[in-house]
């Protein structure tokens, strides 16, 4: 397989004519998580291969907004500045309601279709903070509208290799034995004939985000602390494909357990809090939908 391109460009989404309003604040913490319309499926304690429902639908993504600094204007509000104020942001909520779609300018993606994925409710007001609220979340989930999910000219074609370094890892072996107490100081030993399987349960650290100078993500440089290369290898392989983990000296096959969830940063530094991720061995090839296989229909 042809190697992947790190040169191409990843231009950050820009939807310009659409009748959407657009949400205009941007004064808060975020983190991303990745929602997958399918899980794993076991297929019983004989089985070490699992079954994998369909893959054709992308993944959906929900974004938690932390938002500090916003206050409530008891009378003109219009006569205040808007991105902190919440007058004109509930309201803006009011229209919308959690089945409204709007336009989201992530500050990693660019332009995305989303809508409100819980109501929003009217904090407290911190004491002694002169008038701003306490610190409240907002919940997005993003419309499914493109067939695309960073800009048009994306390609996720070419050998991506898991980059990923600077981490912990904790190893998890699943129970192969059964011990059968029988009485008078005996017992009976039951053994799996299959080799036990392991989950690798990764906290990675010190990764971020590299942006060109037109705003562009770059996948270019420092490939082991690049969340952009992390994230395009989720998305190559989702929760269904398997890639190599290599570890302890040893090459293991294992696919992604869970979801890809990406923190919010860390404070003012560019770099993102610790990134779990769980990866379970996957020796033998899943057994995927009858769908995904190319069934030539009878004559």
């Amino acid at each position: 397989m042809a190697r992947f391109n790190y040169g191409q460009t990843f231009q950050r989404r820009v939807i310009s004519d659409s009748p959407l309003e657009r949400f205009q604040w941007d004064m808060f913490a975020f983190d991303t998580q990745y929602n997958e319309p399918f899980g794993h499926v076991s297929l019983g304690q004989a089985s070490s291969q699992g079954f994998v429902p369909d893959q054709t639908m992308r993944p959906i993504r929900i974004f938690n907004l932390d938002f500090s600094g916003m206050k409530i204007y008891d009378e003109n509000p219009g006569n205040y500045p808007l991105n902190t104020n919440f007058n004109y942001l509930y309201d803006f909520y009011l229209r919308h309601g959690t089945h409204k779609r709007f336009v989201f300018e992530h500050p990693v993606y660019g332009d995305l279709i989303v809508r409100f994925g819980k109501p929003l409710s009217v904090p407290k007001k911190t004491p002694n903070g002169l008038g701003s609220l306490q610190t409240f979340q907002i919940l997005l989930i993003e419309s499914i509208t493109t067939h695309y999910m960073f800009s048009e000219t994306e390609s996720f074609e070419g050998e991506l290799p898991f980059h990923a370094s600077f981490y912990d890892v904790e190893i998890d072996t699943e129970e192969d034995t059964l011990v059968a107490p029988l009485g008078s100081n005996y017992e009976m030993v039951f053994k799996r004939a299959k080799k036990p399987l392991r989950t690798f349960k990764l906290s990675v650290q010190g990764l971020r985000y590299f942006l060109k100078p037109d705003g562009s993500l770059d996948p270019s440089p420092c490939p082991d602390q690049n969340m952009f290369l992390l994230e395009l290898f989720y998305l190559k392989h989702r929760l269904r494909d398997r890639f190599i983990f290599s570890y302890m000296g040893e090459d293991t096959y294992v696919r992604f357990k869970e979801p890809l969830s990406i923190p919010k940063v860390e404070g003012n530094t560019g770099v993102l809090g610790s990134i779990e991720l769980t990866l379970i061995e996957t020796p033998n090839k899943p057994i995927y939908e009858a769908s995904d296989l190319n069934v030539s229909k009878p004559e």
